[in-house]
Formats: C-alpha cells, structure tokens, sequence
C-alpha cells in the first residue's frame, strides 16, 4: 500500500527547496561515486542534485491527491519525481514517470535525460554537446511508516527505503536510501492552505 498523508496536504503545494546541511556519521572515508546522493540521478526519486539549492532556494510544485481506491490522500508520485527532479537538475529533464499504485504500490520507473559531455582532450571525440543520454533507473519502494509528530498543531512525519536500479549506457548502478519528511501546518492556517516541511533527509 502507498504512504497516506494527511487530509490537511490535499492539494498542490508551492515547495521552495533550500540545501540545509550534509552530514558524514561514518566519516568521509566511506563516500566515494557509489554512495547514494554523490552523483546526480543516483537519488532521483529523492533529491535528483543534493547540492542543487546551496546558493538559493529552489522552487517547484508538490502535489497530494485523494484516492478513493487506496482510502486516503496519497503523493502523486510521477508530478512530484518529475517536478523535484527537474528543478534540482536545472533543466527539463525526466522524460517519463511509469507508476501503477493499484497494480504495483511498490515500483516504479524513471527515465530521464543527461548532458552529454564531450571529451575535449580527444580531437577525435565528435560527440555534440548539445544532445543527451538517456538513463533509466527502476525503483522499489518498502518500508513505509508514518506518524503524527509530537507538539502543538498538525505535523506529520513519514518515511521510506528505496532501492534504486540504474540503467544507462555506460554505466549503471544500484543504490538503497531513505526518506525522512516531516510536515507542520502553519499558526492559524485552519483551512489547510498553509504548510511547512521541516525536514527531508536522505
């Protein structure tokens, strides 16, 4: 089953994103390219570039939607991969969102495009800058969980693991991570048009 969300989250969300901090509890001897979050893509569904929002805030949309057949208010995962994923990376780039909650509540797929770099040591390299590659990454989601946060007001807080499967030309691989979130409604927003997320962490 999908994570249900609180009814007060209905609706499509203004989300202006702001790089906070980034923390190493094992040190950084363990961080290398196959850690999730080191490249980008490599947390797609997540935070598509960690590092994306430390100059300014990043703004996009976040939509909740009601599923009469799942029994609550549920994220609308392909808007919000989509619209997370494009602003983080900077340009238009997922191609394509395949998720079937009343099929499979527990995977999904993203592809998505990357600049192509051309190698300028090489005069042999004819590659045009200006196209791209295409990557393709499946994605299993379990572990679900989700509370009403302590303290005063509405908040809410929930979480999820994810396995993520890259395919690409070159290159592939396969990452495990989570994601915390924690929403508080506003001070006097009874009507739910106010929210906070105070926290995503990776």
């Amino acid at each position: 089953k999908q994570l249900k969300y609180p009814e007060w989250l209905l609706g499509t969300w203004e989300v202006r994103a702001s790089f906070v901090d980034a923390g190493f509890p094992l040190g950084k001897r363990f961080i290398n390219r196959e850690v999730p979050g080191v490249t980008k893509g490599s947390m797609i569904v997540a935070l598509a570039d960690v590092g994306a929002a430390m100059e300014r805030p990043l703004v996009y949309q976040s939509r909740f939607v009601y599923s009469a057949e799942e029994g609550g208010v549920v994220a609308d995962r392909p808007f919000n991969i989509t619209q997370q994923a494009d602003a983080l990376l900077g340009y238009p780039a997922v191609q394509s969102v395949n998720y079937d909650p009343l099929d499979n509540p527990t995977r999904l797929n993203v592809v998505w495009s990357t600049p192509r770099k051309r190698n300028m040591s090489d005069p042999l390299d004819q590659r045009d800058p200006q196209q791209s590659d295409l990557r393709k990454a499946e994605i299993f989601i379990n572990n679900r969980d989700a509370e009403r946060a302590s303290g005063s007001g509405k908040a809410w807080c929930g979480s999820e693991l994810y396995r993520q499967v890259t395919q690409a030309a070159r290159q592939g691989g396969v990452g495990d991570y989570m994601t915390v979130a924690c929403y508080q409604q506003e001070a006097g927003s009874g009507d739910g048009n106010n929210a906070s997320e105070e926290g995503v962490a990776p």
